[in-house]
């Protein structure tokens, strides 16, 4: 627990000090020393670390041993790489560096408080769950970095690194329905939310779990976490019917916030994006392999939170303090109940 705490402000201090001190302007340097403390704490953590680190050298093995795994081309490709020349240390180390290297290199260019974003990377969850599904978040990084060429309408480029990001893990592809998010009608788009949450009542398995969540919230002795809710939530202990009615509730504030709200067209993208991502906990939670849909969205709070905290608007500004706030005390829940395989020993 002490090491995570500790990370956050060696962090911070290193965001301030090259950001506010030094304010260096050169992208590429300005990136490689941001992202460089998370990239050798997450990078060179101690071996067994992570949910899946043990899968994961498993498949190393059976890669560099010429057996067929059947993982994305573009993380087997990488696998191949390291079994000439780093062994699967050195994979571990590289993922980590091009995940965060990633991450900053949007941050470093649109972020107005960096300090701030770079604590929400652990707020987010970005930080432990990348030492666990290590493919998946080196996908929603690049995700994360290609948000840009969306609100440019560079949509070649937006697609391309889309396809990148699809090479380390698939469901990076729902990245694509952001187009189509960013161009639906302002009615439109509530009356497919509106669709797409009412999914949790049509589906048996969705009321149930959602009715299950919201019981824990009154009764702390039916069920503090739920297994059965996705291997994330259970992995992270952040299950509480809590933090599930909270996100609820935020997506709904989001959506109405977007709709009604006279904004900026980016931003009012980037608002949708993640409303979708809070409401996709409900949603998706009944079937586990999509459920990570709701980070590749969720994710871009890292960006939004920050800058929207000096808004002029109240109303934003309230839902990005609400935002922070939920994100604060999730973290804080899981180190509280930090799982065994996520303890870090300095």
């Amino acid at each position: 627990m002490l090491a995570y705490i500790l990370m956050v402000f060696i962090q911070q201090i290193n965001s301030f000090f090259w950001s506010h001190l030094l304010r260096l302007k050169r992208g590429s340097v300005k990136t490689l020393l941001l992202s460089l403390p998370l990239a050798l704490f997450v990078g060179l953590r101690p071996s067994g670390t992570g949910s899946d680190y043990e899968n994961y050298k498993k498949y190393f093995e059976d890669i560099s041993e010429g057996y067929d795994v059947y993982l994305e081309p573009g993380y087997v490709f990488l696998n191949h790489v390291a079994s000439y020349y780093s062994g699967y240390e050195g994979l571990v180390f590289f993922v980590a560096f091009v995940t965060f290297f990633f991450y900053f290199a949007r941050l470093s260019k649109n972020s107005k408080n960096i300090i701030l974003a770079s604590s929400m990377l652990f707020f987010s969850g970005i930080v432990f769950y990348s030492m666990g599904w290590t493919r998946f978040i080196m996908a929603c990084s690049i995700v994360f970095f290609s948000i840009n060429y969306l609100f440019e309408n560079k949509y070649f480029k937006f697609t391309t690194f889309i396809g990148i990001a699809s090479l380390f893990h698939f469901s990076a592809l729902i990245a694509l329905s952001f187009i189509w998010i960013r161009h639906l009608k302002k009615s439109t788009f509530l009356y497919f939310f509106v669709f797409f949450i009412s999914i949790v009542y049509l589906l048996p398995g969705g009321l149930y779990l959602f009715l299950e969540y919201v019981i824990t919230i009154f009764d702390l002795h039916y069920s503090t976490y739920l297994i059965s809710f996705s291997e994330m939530e259970y992995a992270n202990n952040e299950g509480s019917g809590l933090g599930l009615f909270f996100r609820f509730v935020l997506s709904i504030l989001l959506l109405l916030y977007a709709t009604f709200a006279n904004l900026e067209k980016n931003n009012e993208t980037l608002i949708r994006i993640i409303a979708m991502g809070f409401a996709s906990f409900l949603v998706l939670s009944t079937w586990s392999p999509l459920n990570r849909a709701a980070i590749i969205f969720m994710q871009f709070s890292i960006l939004w939170v920050p800058n929207s905290l000096n808004s002029s608007s109240v109303v934003e500004k309230s839902l990005s303090m609400l935002t922070l706030a939920l994100s604060f005390l999730i973290f804080c829940h899981t180190l509280y109940n930090m799982p065994e395989d996520l303890i870090i020993l300095l």
